[in-house]
């Protein structure tokens, strides 16, 4: 059984339609998003300063299709990663 004590707490994570350029969140400042888009494609960024993210969602994760599902996961420093944080793709 994974010891759970040193797991990253997960992000929280905004709404994402069909027509979204960002996927925004919170999270823990210096922490490291990985986003990873339903075709696969994989992204990361930090959590600044201020604990608010914001990731452009490039043309080779896009389009996004109603219904698919985004899962997002928060690293913090010198814990494992977080559990996924699924977003469903809401049509807009």
């Amino acid at each position: 059984m994974a010891k759970q004590a040193n797991k990253s707490v997960f992000p929280i994570v905004d709404e994402v339609g069909t027509s979204s350029i960002f996927l925004t969140g919170t999270g823990i400042m210096n922490a490291q998003i990985r986003v990873v888009f339903p075709n696969a494609y994989t992204v990361y960024t930090v959590v600044p300063f201020n604990g608010r993210f914001e990731i452009y969602i490039p043309p080779l994760a896009r389009p996004l299709e109603e219904g698919k599902i985004i899962h997002i996961y928060q690293t913090e420093n010198s814990k494992d990663e977080s559990e996924s944080v699924e977003v469903k793709v809401f049509l807009s």
